[in-house]
């Protein structure tokens, strides 16, 4: 027993030096880096020829200083690493001891699908190599002007620790509702290469691509049905209270010569009896059928409708229009309370419902579809308005926000989303 306790104590007294050795060889890096760019900036403001031969020779001389720094960390890491093996009490899950070989492995993964999610969403995240001016700003202090991109090549040009911090920065002064996913994926990558390097552990960046990989599916959603949505937005179609035209419907009754758009004073005044919900007579409803347009339920369910089965997935919503109030309570669930606007469980496709509005014959509601968040942090909307007499989409106007009664998710929904997300969950 003592001569296990005396083995494990000599074992912990090295790990602490190598530790140590490992700090200073770095800090000792950070100052030849430090000079190395100092040297470059100068050599770049240097005219005479003399004097550039010696700044050169310089560089050339430090540069040989850090990579053989760089081989001396190396050496201890792998001694570390050996050590650790040995231990009878060595725990591979903390990233401060885990193995040099297993943690390289693990941040080329992490990587390596944060690039296939990157390109699946079309961004960029290979950035260009920091020119030498802007090196100089940012030892000067100029960090404002320091994109995603600038961090990212900071972290792999070397400079890990100034880029975790400055993207950590980003990350926890930007919204929720502002956070792109550029931003959650650049700092997935920073955080591949700090763990890489033992600065951050693998809880941590796990998290951080957890994050990204949520944010890179809410923006797949966006995109999808913001794409739906805007069919109708660049057919015209107006605004017509009981409508439920297809973008393609309303262009055909628009080239016979149909009546577009209604609204409620003409409606109960010429089709509809307010008092019984029933056509004032066959002519008043053949008729009131042939006007094109969609009012704001009718928007909803009718693209949803398509989705599904544009996607071969079925449902029990009906192909005919329904009230409002039957669609929310027969076919939506309502998302739960957070305090938010709509609440941080939503996605896009979701409902949101406005309650008690008024109005000239009956106490009005208003449903709407959420696209997700414009760049102000706003609720991106898409809505079949009646004081705008179209389909568009905007930002929530912040007066919606008093009558404010719910989110709902349509039943099924959760199959579309997978579908719509299938290429993001297969890497």
């Amino acid at each position: 027993m003592r001569a296990t306790a005396t083995l494990l104590l000599v074992m912990l007294i090295c790990t602490s030096v190598f530790a140590t050795s490992i700090a200073e060889l770095r800090h000792r890096k950070e100052i030849l880096y430090n000079r190395f760019l100092y040297l470059v900036n100068k050599y770049a403001f240097t005219n005479n020829p003399a004097e550039q031969s010696k700044i050169a020779q310089e560089i050339e001389k430090i540069k040989k200083q850090m990579k053989k720094v760089n081989e001396e960390i190396t050496k201890l890491q792998t001694q570390n690493y050996l050590q650790n093996q040995t231990s009878p009490q060595s725990d591979t899950s903390s990233y401060s001891y885990s193995p040099i070989f297993n943690r390289n492995k693990i941040a080329r993964t992490y990587s390596q699908k944060l690039d296939s999610i990157a390109k699946t969403l079309n961004i960029n995240l290979n950035p260009k190599k920091l020119s030498w001016w802007d090196k100089f700003l940012i030892r000067l202090g100029f960090k404002r002007s320091l994109s995603e991109e600038k961090l990212l090549a900071l972290a792999e040009d070397g400079r890990i620790k100034f880029a975790l911090k400055e993207i950590d920065k980003k990350y926890n002064s930007t919204p929720f509702e502002k956070q792109t996913t550029k931003l959650l994926l650049t700092r997935a990558k920073i955080y591949a290469i700090a763990y890489k390097n033992g600065l951050v552990s693998k809880e941590e960046l796990a998290k951080a691509y957890e994050e990204a990989y949520k944010t890179a599916k809410f923006q797949k959603l966006h995109e999808y049905f913001f794409n739906l949505a805007e069919k109708w937005v660049e057919a015209g179609v107006v605004f017509k209270l009981g409508g439920f035209d297809s973008p393609e419907e309303f262009l055909e009754k628009k080239k016979k010569g149909y009546k577009l758009g209604l609204h409620s004073e003409e409606m109960f005044e010429k089709y509809i009896n307010p008092k019984t919900w029933r056509f004032y007579s066959k002519k008043a409803e053949r008729e009131f059928y042939q006007i094109g347009g969609i009012d704001c339920a009718g928007f909803v369910q009718r693209l949803w409708l398509d989705a599904f089965k544009a996607n071969g997935i079925k449902t029990n919503i009906p192909n005919k229009k329904i009230a409002s109030r039957i669609l929310v309570k027969k076919y939506m669930k309502k998302l739960p309370e957070d305090g938010h606007v709509p609440p941080f469980s939503a996605k896009p496709g979701d409902m949101i419902r406005l309650e008690n509005l008024g109005g000239t014959h009956v106490n009005w509601t208003h449903n709407f579809l959420f696209l997700g968040y414009a760049p102000d942090g706003e609720p991106l909307i898409a809505e079949a308005s009646g004081s705008m007499d179209r389909v568009v989409i905007r930002p929530m106007p912040p007066r919606y926000y008093q009558y404010y009664a719910g989110t709902y998710r349509i039943k099924g929904a959760e199959k579309l989303f997978s579908k719509v997300t299938k290429d993001l969950d297969t890497i």
